[in-house]
């Protein structure tokens, strides 16, 4: 294969995996529309480029914890498609990874905005005579941080114990995993991802 061919093949993959976890997880796409509103904010206040590179990290940071969170979601239900305390550990702690950067996000915009933020709203205050104080822009930053961590975890089903699983995902897993012998039910996954990894993408 030629290595332009490749590189096509691998983009491909690539995009297919960022085009079904916005068409599937409901976190993907409110990680997208928030990027979106932060970097009209940013061109709205004028921000400097620093600023916006520290935006582009945050906004970077969510929506790779989003994907790797999604894969390792995909990658547990498979090789356990059962109740296992390792598979809901598995899961939590990739959430979790989605939570820090979600914290990570909210404190990076209450730095970069707070400054901007506060002087737009002392030019309200001096053109109407009232306005916000100083601790009022910090209430509604926290506010909004704290709204990211809460939408984070509210909306987030991944990691529950017992969560059940759709028909069509149970019966597909029934039949692929009736094909392995009984190890692979009683937790053997690393017999699993060893014949993945000598078969390929035979299965």
């Amino acid at each position: 294969m030629r290595p332009q061919v490749k590189w096509r093949r691998s983009f491909r993959f690539a995009y297919e995996g960022v085009k079904y976890a916005l068409s599937t997880q409901r976190n993907m796409k409110f990680h997208f529309f928030a990027a979106l509103v932060v970097l009209t904010l940013a061109l709205f206040f004028r921000l400097t480029k620093y600023d916006v590179l520290f935006i582009l990290l945050a906004v970077t940071l969510m929506i790779v914890t989003e994907l790797i969170n999604t894969a390792v979601e995909k990658a547990v239900d498979l090789a356990m498609p059962d109740i296992h305390p390792l598979a809901k550990i598995a899961k939590d702690v990739a959430a979790a990874s989605v939570l820090v950067s979600a914290a990570f996000a909210a404190v990076t915009g209450m730095i970069v905005f707070y400054e901007p933020v506060e002087q737009m709203f002392l030019k309200a205050k001096q053109a109407e005579g009232t306005g916000f104080t100083a601790g009022m822009v910090w209430s509604l930053l926290t506010l909004i941080m704290l709204t990211v961590i809460v939408v984070e975890t509210r909306f987030s089903r991944k990691g529950k114990l017992g969560e059940a699983q759709p028909a069509h995902v149970a019966g597909f897993r029934r039949r692929h995993l009736d094909r392995f012998p009984d190890a692979i039910r009683a937790g053997g996954t690393t017999w699993f991802f060893s014949g993945l990894h000598a078969g390929g993408s035979s299965l």
